[in-house]
This record gives C-alpha cells, sequence and structure tokens, in this order.
C-alpha cells in the first residue's frame, strides 16, 4: 500500500492492486481513512471540474475531438516535424521539392505508405477520429491535377521497380510500426495477459478482455488490441532487409527517388542512403501525417525538422546493447558526445536537417 501513501489516488488501466488489497490495508491500519478521503476528494474534484468545463462527466463530446482547430494544429506539428536528411540534384536541381509542372506519373511505393500508422498501441496509444496515410495524403494534394499517382505495396521488389521505371519520380515509404518498436508486452493472447495480475472482479475481467480483443485493421488483416504482439526495442538498428531490397530495386529503375522514413529513432542507413538522392524522417505522423508529407514533398511548405539525436555510420559507434539484458551500466558519452569522443563523423549529426532555399 505503499502506492497509496505515496499519493497514487487512481491506478490504471484497471484496479489491479487496489481491488485486492486496499480493504484490508484500511482494516489492517496499513492505510488510514484520512489517507483514503484525501483521494476520493481530489478523484472526485477532477470529475467535477470537468463536468463544469463540458457540462457532464460523462458525456462523450465528438465535436470536441479532431474538430478544425485541432486537425489544423496536427498538421502543422507534423509538418514541422518532418526531417529532411538528403536532397541531391537529379539532372541539375534537387529532387525535392517534387516539380509537378511536367510531371505525369508519381509512383508511391510501400506497404506503410497506405496503412494507418501512429506508433505505439500500448499505454500511449490514441484513437484520433481519423489517420490520413501518406498515400491519401499525396493522392488528395494532386487531386484535379495531370498527375496519376500509382500505389505499389512493395511486396515483390521487381514488380515496384517496373512500376517505379514508369514514373517520373519515386516516393518511397519504409520502416516500423507498433509491432518493430514500441511498449513489450510479451504475450501471445489476452489470457496470458490476465495471468501475470491479480484476479479481477468478473466485471473488469470482461472489460479487460473487450480492451485487449482482437480487431479488423483497415486492410482486412486481423489486428490486436492495444499492448498485445512484439513491440519492445528493435532488434536491429537498420530497416528490415526486404525494405533494404526494395530500395535497391526501385532506386535501380528510377533515378529520382525519395525514401519517407517511419520510425521512433534512428535508423542506420550505410546500406542504401547513397542510391537514393532523397531521404526524409516521417516519423509516425499522427492524423494528418499524410498531408503533412504532401505538404514537404510537394513544396507547399519548407521542411524545418532537425534531428533530436545523432544518426552514427555504424554501430560499433554506439554503447553496447542487449535486448535482452535484465540489467546494464552505461557511462556518460553517447549519441553525438560519444561520436564526438571517437573522434568519428556521424552520418547524420544531431541538430541535423535540410530545408528548401
Amino acid at each position: 500500500m505503499k502506492a497509496i501513501n505515496a499519493g497514487l489516488d487512481l491506478e490504471m488501466p484497471f484496479r489491479f492492486l487496489y481491488d485486492r488489497d486496499l480493504a484490508e490495508g484500511v482494516s489492517n491500519g496499513g492505510v488510514s481513512e484520512e489517507t483514503i478521503d484525501r483521494s476520493v476528494q481530489r478523484l472526485l474534484r477532477t470529475q467535477l471540474r470537468f463536468a463544469a468545463s463540458t457540462g457532464s462527466a460523462d458525456e462523450y463530446r465528438p465535436e470536441l475531438v479532431g474538430y478544425s482547430e485541432h486537425r489544423a494544429l496536427a498538421r502543422e506539428v507534423a509538418t514541422r516535424s518532418i526531417v529532411l536528411l538528403r536532397n541531391e540534384s537529379v539532372d541539375g536541381t534537387p529532387v525535392l521539392p517534387f516539380d509537378t509542372s511536367g510531371m505525369k506519373r508519381l509512383a508511391v511505393i510501400g506497404r506503410l505508405a497506405a496503412i494507418e500508422n501512429t506508433g505505439d498501441r500500448g499505454s500511449s496509444a490514441v484513437r484520433p477520429p481519423y489517420v490520413v496515410t501518406p498515400l491519401q495524403g499525396i493522392c488528395s494534394a494532386l487531386e484535379g491535377s495531370d498527375v496519376e499517382v500509382v500505389h505499389d505495396d512493395g511486396s515483390e521488389p521487381q514488380r515496384a521497380a517496373a512500376v517505379a521505371a514508369e514514373a517520373d519520380a519515386v516516393l518511397m515509404v519504409v520502416g516500423y510500426t507498433h509491432e518493430d518498436e514500441g511498449e513489450n508486452v510479451a504475450v501471445d493472447t489476452p489470457l496470458e495477459v490476465t495471468e501475470q495480475f491479480p484476479p479481477l472482479p468478473p466485471e473488469l475481467g470482461d472489460a479487460f478482455a473487450a480492451a485487449f480483443a482482437p480487431s479488423e485493421t483497415g486492410d482486412g488483416s486481423e489486428d490486436v488490441g492495444p499492448g498485445i504482439g512484439q513491440g519492445g526495442d528493435r532488434e536491429a538498428l537498420t530497416l528490415r532487409p526486404d525494405d533494404e531490397a526494395l530500395i535497391a530495386a526501385v532506386s535501380s529503375a528510377n533515378e529520382r527517388v525519395v525514401v519517407a522514413l517511419m520510425c521512433a529513432s534512428a535508423v542506420l542507413m550505410e546500406r542504401w542512403r547513397h542510391r537514393v538522392p532523397g531521404i526524409l524522417i516521417l516519423w509516425y505522423p499522427g492524423m494528418e501525417g499524410g498531408h503533412a508529407l504532401a505538404d514537404i514533398v510537394l513544396g507547399h511548405e519548407s521542411p524545418t525538422g532537425r534531428l533530436p539525436f545523432a544518426i552514427p555510420t555504424s554501430e560499433d559507434h554506439l554503447p553496447p546493447f542487449d535486448p535482452n539484458a535484465t540489467s546494464i551500466e552505461y557511462g556518460p558519452l553517447h549519441g553525438q558526445k560519444l561520436l564526438d569522443h571517437l573522434g568519428v563523423d556521424a552520418a547524420y549529426p544531431f541538430g541535423f536537417g535540410l530545408t528548401y532555399p
């Protein structure tokens, strides 16, 4: 009962330990009634404050979620966060922004281009009313123009290369999802999840099972609820081998290729970054991410994002990492400070980011 005595009023996501132990803690003197009163008062005060500002503590107000000002802010934040890492010239002109004045066909390649990919499905997950995918953002921005947008999911590199060869320019969207990086719950089924916690009252057990039930994704495949799946730390700092093979195939078929990375942290790019003239980091860009990407690559906005970390050229320039370690000790040198200490250049140093002239 140290938690409630220390001021933790609310246990999330359900009342596991409090439901099991709190009453006994009060009866044996481990928790005072004054402590219970304090927590109840603070919880009720918060609910009443919310009710006073919205009309009801229980009323769902969809007009307050994702209304026009929220959407505009989400788009602005996503646009300003995109980092342009590479923008080399093709035929004497930087590859970005794409010049659509004489463009007939733009290829958008990659499985992540057409799925909603907002990052972690664990405790930080949110549920926006919609998500604009990169493909949707590009199609929307070019609607009514003379540019045809074609999409290939990249599952067959040679087919994707053929699509790229017929296009005037290519935008590739590759990287990770919550399955690669995010909160890790190392289980396979909701039953295994519940076995890791104290017994739940029946009504809470039903709510827990519903929260973690599998659901259908936008592409028709079955997905799992928040927190279920792999997640955790990435086992490699490079892209998946199939993404690297896809980049190699597509860049051999078209010289005007821009790679957009969906990720949350550094990606080692040495096997492919010099093969393409354009690279940008899209991150997990939220509900307006597709529009933000289109704003940048089509030149409606200039990129202003900067790297919040250094991207090295080799894993040897990083502290050792073991995803299965239960304890490890690091010194004060990491990231850019470690690279400076080793006397090696970063692929892209801390704070790096290009913009348009």
